[in-house]
């Protein structure tokens, strides 16, 4: 229940099977898979299986066989060296389970299997569940942010470069891949404050004057503002980000004129991947800046307006930032 996705589930599920049962994966072969159609179609999608054929992403022929006719039965059925268990879920899916052993499967073995069969139903629903509303967060955030990139004449493509640079530059760091994924989801959020900037100074294509510029910064603590009251995890790591994306590790940043470690990792993250990512993109006050030029700024603020690790992480790995970036073109 502590998995984050079904495809760990379904390989904790394995793990735990060969566990109780007391064999090594060279004595025991399973497989999880779920047949995607709520008809009678037969297609079958392997979720995780151990054994000879650990790394392999098809069911086993004779495996899917086995696999139809419980889906044909709607019922579990076992012999003496091989278990097939079918449980439905309430959204009207079929997961089933396929344990096979080189010596006879006894009676508490069976036992066994069918505790696990009777379980994997309610534990697979709320996973999907997680999986669904994690999905739905996702679209949201990138709905909210390319919102306000279109405000300002930008593309959609910006908030989704910006969130898989982040999310990239969070798993170099050595942060967790749940810690990395929560800032993907949040840092399209980064300029959400943006949308209460008038449009003569937001697409203002010349310099601001001080007045403006003032105004212009304020939309750092008014996205704060917006999202400082959620209680989803999402939304208040969005609003970290919102309010520290223009701190600066020197402490000369906006507003709250933070230094060093005090600025949040997210926040000094989501500055990193915002910068490189607006120099390299035609904006109504600028063209685009060639990479070389980029990189010099970036070698030239390390320890000024940037981390000094994290620009060593972007430089050491500039390439899977260039796809990134590639991945996802204006």
């Amino acid at each position: 229940m502590e998995c984050e996705t079904v495809n760990e589930f379904a390989s904790s599920i394995l793990e735990h099977v060969s566990g109780v049962m007391g064999h090594s994966d060279k004595e025991i072969y399973c497989a999880a898979a779920i047949n995607s159609q709520a008809d009678n179609a037969t297609d079958f999608k392997l979720l995780a299986c151990s054994g000879a054929d650990k790394n392999s992403k098809n069911v086993p022929n004779e495996v899917g066989n086995l696999f139809e006719q419980a889906h044909n039965t709607k019922s579990s059925f076992k012999n003496q060296k091989e278990y097939v268990g079918y449980f439905p879920t309430k959204g009207g899916l079929e997961t089933m389970l396929y344990v096979s052993k080189s010596s006879d499967l006894n009676a508490s073995d069976h036992q066994l299997l069918e505790f696990f069969a009777n379980n994997i139903a309610l534990a697979y629903d709320n996973l999907s569940l997680r999986e669904l509303i994690r999905e739905s967060q996702k679209e949201l955030s990138y709905i909210l942010g390319e919102a306000v990139e279109k405000r300002s004449k930008e593309t959609g493509s910006h908030v989704k470069r910006v969130a898989h640079y982040s999310h990239l530059l969070a798993i170099k760091y050595g942060l967790t891949p749940y810690q990395a994924e929560i800032i993907k989801l949040a840092s399209p959020l980064h300029d959400i404050g943006k949308i209460s900037i008038p449009d003569h100074i937001l697409n203002k294509p010349g310099k601001h004057d001080a007045e403006e510029w003032e105004i212009m910064k304020s939309h750092a603590e008014i996205g704060y503002d917006i999202l400082k009251n959620s209680t989803n995890e999402i939304l208040k790591q969005g609003a970290t980000i919102a309010y520290e994306h223009h701190e600066r590790w020197d402490g000369n940043g906006y507003p709250q004129k933070l230094s060093g470690e005090n600025i949040d990792i997210s926040g000094r993250i989501t500055a990193l991947a915002d910068v490189f990512d607006a120099l390299g993109s035609e904006r109504c006050y600028k063209p685009a800046w060639p990479l070389e030029k980029i990189i010099d700024l970036l070698k030239e603020e390390k320890g000024k307006q940037f981390d000094p690790k994290l620009i060593e992480i972007f430089l050491d790995n500039l390439d899977d930032f260039l796809a990134i970036r590639d991945q996802f073109p204006d």
